[in-house]
C-alpha cells in the first residue's frame, strides 16, 4: 500500500484547547502501488536482405534470423550499408515482448535503450524516427515466422508510440499505452510506412536490453 502523513487529525467531539482527547492515526491508504509486469518471453527479429529494400521490409529477403536478444542484437528501426562484396544491404529489426496477466487497463511499458554501438552515449542516429507499440499475438513462443512484414504493421492495434531523436542518452524510458496487452511488437514507424534508408543516412535504430509493463 502507499502512505501519505494526514496532517489534517480527524475531528474529535471531545476536545481540551482545541486538541483532539486522541491520536487520530497519521496515515492515509492512498491509491495501491502500480503492479509492474516482468518480461515473460523477448526477442528481436531482424530481415536482412542485398539485393532490394522491399524484401527486407517483407521478410522474404535473404535472411530472416531467428529471435535474438541481448546488446547489439534487439533492436527497433532500420539501416543500411554496403557490405564487403560492394553490396547494399538492408536491414529492419522488429522486437516481440510478452508479459504476464495484467488487467485490461491503460498502462506504461518502460523500455531500458542504449546505443547499437557498445560503448557509445549517447546513442547517435543519422534518421529520427518514431517507435511504435502494437498489439501482436505472437502466441507462446517467438519464432522467425513471427516476422510481421512491413506492410502488414499497421492493421495491429497501435498502443502507444515515442518520437526517438538523433541523440538517445542510455538509460529507461516511458511509453504511455492505451490498454495493457501481453503481447507486443515495437517497431519503427519508417519500417510501416516503406520508407527506406539511405546511404548519406543509414543508422536510424536502437538497441532495447530490457522491458516492463505497469499497470
Amino acid at each position: 500500500m502507499r502512505y501519505v502523513i494526514n496532517k489534517t487529525p480527524a475531528a474529535s467531539s471531545h476536545q481540551v484547547m482545541g486538541k483532539p482527547t486522541h491520536d487520530p492515526s497519521p496515515w492515509v491508504v492512498l491509491n495501491p502501488p502500480a503492479a509492474a509486469y516482468p518480461l515473460d518471453l523477448h526477442g528481436a527479429i531482424p530481415s536482412i536482405d542485398d539485393v532490394n529494400y522491399a524484401a527486407a521490409r517483407a521478410g522474404t529477403g535473404r535472411w530472416l534470423y531467428d529471435p535474438v536478444w541481448g546488446l547489439g542484437q534487439a533492436a527497433v528501426g532500420q539501416s543500411t550499408f554496403i557490405n564487403f562484396y560492394g553490396d547494399q544491404v538492408w536491414y529492419c529489426n522488429e522486437t516481440f515482448l510478452s508479459f504476464g496477466s495484467p488487467p485490461a487497463a491503460s498502462a506504461t511499458l518502460r523500455i531500458f535503450m542504449m546505443s547499437v554501438q557498445t560503448g557509445e552515449d549517447p546513442a547517435v542516429l543519422d534518421q529520427s524516427f518514431t517507435l511504435e507499440v502494437r498489439e501482436y499475438d505472437f502466441g507462446a513462443t517467438l519464432e522467425s515466422g513471427d516476422w510481421a512484414a512491413g506492410a502488414n504493421l499497421g492493421s495491429y492495434t497501435l498502443l502507444g508510440s515515442m518520437f526517438i531523436p538523433t541523440s538517445v542518452p542510455a538509460g529507461w524510458y516511458e511509453v504511455s499505452l492505451t490498454a495493457a496487452s501481453t503481447h507486443l511488437i515495437l517497431c519503427s514507424d519508417r519500417h510501416r510506412s516503406g520508407t527506406a534508408p539511405v546511404l548519406g543516412t543509414p543508422d536510424e535504430w536502437i538497441n532495447i536490453t530490457d522491458a516492463e509493463l505497469v499497470v
